[in-house]
């Protein structure tokens, strides 16, 4: 039979679970209760046992809650009513996709843990103050709350949009929300979600701004699109929205209409598209000097078209980028791709030194004394003094005269020091220059099965002036 018992603070319990007695034991006065689970909730809460034993006074007898899915003979069937005939309840199931209704002892259906049916009487009696029917999930509902009140500005905003943010959108999306003004690229290639990243942004800053007027501007082809996300996702409208904010969203094709009006935040898709039209071009770039915000959303740039990356840049940054010449762009893109292939060989260089120090000692021999490892110790040092007269930096020249061969890890160590150190130094240094900011740094650290040594492969994700651009791979 079932019954209902606490799973804690036995004196005052108010969380209780139902379970099946398997066991009684007459001469102690206990019971062994079996607490199902052929659905697989345990997973979602905690400290839910399989099996108890328990003095009488601790069960009461109960019933299962009507609507509840419970197993009988292999098949899922759902509780209509139950009948009490003796000291046995009888149950009458439906079968979950026929229309066939069985009548069944609870001795032979398995049910959940936590589908017990009292009386609210019984519960009065027993001074508890919540429905333990509903305990388990106000539980999580509250501990998410608490996750909420505590997470990273502008997510708590996002958790009521019909949306489902995967890690890269979550990282665009506060990324974008850090800075006071928002000027930024999404440059993401096509599927990443650039619209749903866009509108998550927008909702954020509707919800902590008030009397702002957003500009958004697409494709004519895409603007029912857009109205539909934005409507149905994030409960945002053309016209009067929340905290008296106005958002307009016209067909890019317009712009000439609203370009003299005030704008606080202006969006703009399929951007890259802007290059090929100067009229348009034009417009956008005025907007933007006069906009406190701008969003563009392009398909990725390609670096080996200066003029157009550059293009791009000054309609983000115009105040700065505008007296930026194409050469002295060029030339600082050169010196980053000469920095990026210096660094990929020596890397290249690394991952072979490692292994043949492995198989060298694994050989018994001193690597010391291993004509590979030495030669390929010399080409990983000339590899990193090219990159010092790349960068010119004096702390990555300390770096570099620490490096080792007869050290006891054979220099491997400061390598990998100097690596990163190299990475971090070229992108704040040189790239500087053109007011970029390092957007994410991503070291992926893999384990060497032969020398339990780190193997570093640095894949560094930047954003020239907050653009979203892969400068190495």
């Amino acid at each position: 039979m079932y019954i209902r018992c606490p799973i804690a603070e036995f004196d005052d319990p108010r969380n209780f679970i139902v379970g099946r007695i398997i066991q009684v034991d007459d001469f102690t006065e206990n019971v062994t209760v079996a607490f199902l689970d052929p659905f697989g909730f345990r997973n979602y809460y905690e400290n839910i046992p399989e099996k108890a034993e328990l003095p009488y006074d601790y069960v009461k007898r109960c019933t299962l809650h009507r609507e509840s899915y419970v197993i009988y003979r292999g098949n899922r069937y759902k509780i209509l009513s139950a009948l009490k005939e003796d000291e046995w309840y009888y149950y009458y199931l439906k079968e979950e996709f026929t229309d066939k209704v069985i009548k069944v002892r609870e001795d032979v259906i398995d049910a959940p843990f936590n589908c017990g049916r009292i009386s609210p009487a019984e519960q009065l009696r027993s001074y508890e103050f919540q429905n333990p029917a509903w305990y388990f999930g106000r539980n999580v509902v509250s501990k998410t709350v608490k996750v909420l009140d505590n997470s990273v500005f502008g997510f708590k905003e996002l958790a009521g949009c019909k949306i489902f943010l995967k890690e890269h959108q979550l990282r665009t999306i506060m990324r974008c929300l850090q800075e006071k003004n928002c000027r930024v690229m999404l440059a993401d290639e096509v599927g990443m979600g650039k619209t749903i990243e866009a509108a998550s942004v927008l909702k954020v800053y509707t919800l902590h701004n008030s009397n702002k007027r957003v500009l958004i501007a697409v494709p004519r082809p895409l603007v029912a699109q857009w109205r539909a996300e934005l409507l149905i996702k994030f409960e945002i409208t053309p016209g009067n929205n929340v905290n008296d904010n106005y958002v307009e969203l016209i067909a890019e094709e317009d712009i000439e209409k609203y370009i003299n009006s005030r704008w606080d935040f202006v969006i703009a898709d399929e951007a890259h598209k802007l290059l090929a039209n100067k009229r348009l071009y034009t417009y956008f770039h005025s907007l933007s000097k006069r906009s406190e915000n701008i969003l563009l959303l392009s398909a990725t740039p390609v670096q080996q078209k200066k003029e157009a990356y550059l293009a791009l840049l000054q309609l983000i940054m115009p105040d700065k980028y505008d007296q930026f010449s194409i050469e002295d762009f060029q030339t600082l893109v050169e010196k980053q791709k000469n920095i990026t292939k210096s660094t990929y060989l020596v890397l290249q260089d690394f991952d072979d030194y490692i292994d043949n120090i492995a198989d060298t000692l694994e050989d018994g021999e001193n690597p010391l004394e291993n004509d590979d490892c030495t030669d390929l110790f010399d080409d990983i040092q000339n590899g990193l003094r090219r990159i010092s007269r790349l960068i010119e930096d004096e702390g990555f020249d300390k770096v570099l005269s620490e490096i080792n061969l007869e050290s006891e890890d054979y220099g491997k160590g400061a390598i990998q020091e100097a690596l990163l150190y190299a990475r971090i130094i070229s992108l704040k240094k040189i790239l500087s220059e053109i007011d970029v900011d390092i957007w994410k740094m991503n070291f992926h650290i893999e384990q060497s099965e032969k020398s339990n040594m780190s193997l570093i492969q640095i894949r560094t994700l930047t954003s020239i002036q907050h653009m979203k651009l892969l400068l190495i791979g």
